[in-house]
């Protein structure tokens, strides 16, 4: 079995496909929360910690592995419009975790400020979890 997790960013929800022999068995909602409206990208760490770069709100949000709580990790700056996030692989590089500003809301005169579009590192306590690839 193999799972795709999806963040649906107007609803704050996070929800997972459960694929078995490449065929979509269902959708799970593994959890909806205000602080998620806005939500984007989204990594886990080792023990299944969901980072959700929540792009609306310029933070990085942690969801527990049961959905049942969120905590922010990262507020305002260096964050402009986080998109995307991922942690390294490398040796002694999986306790960081790079996040992308798309800097979208300045931009486009949503939010005060010129935009900032970067690449950010932030180090983390738990290592991050790889991708499975086939």
């Amino acid at each position: 079995r193999r799972h795709l997790y999806v963040m649906n960013t107007d609803f704050g929800r996070i929800v997972r496909i459960d694929f078995h022999h490449g065929q979509a068995n269902g959708i799970e909602v593994v959890t909806t929360n205000d602080l998620l409206k806005g939500g984007d990208g989204i990594a886990f760490d080792v023990v299944g910690n969901i980072y959700v770069a929540n792009n609306g709100a310029d933070r990085i949000e942690v969801v527990s592995p049961f959905g049942g709580f969120v905590s922010v990790l990262v507020d305002g700056a260096p964050l402009d419009a986080p998109s995307s996030l991922v942690f390294g692989t490398g040796q002694g590089d999986r306790n960081t975790l790079y996040v992308t500003n798309f800097a979208i809301m300045r931009f486009n005169g949503f939010k005060p400020g010129a935009p900032q579009p970067s690449l950010v590192s932030l180090p983390v306590f738990l290592p991050g979890l790889g991708l499975v690839l086939p």
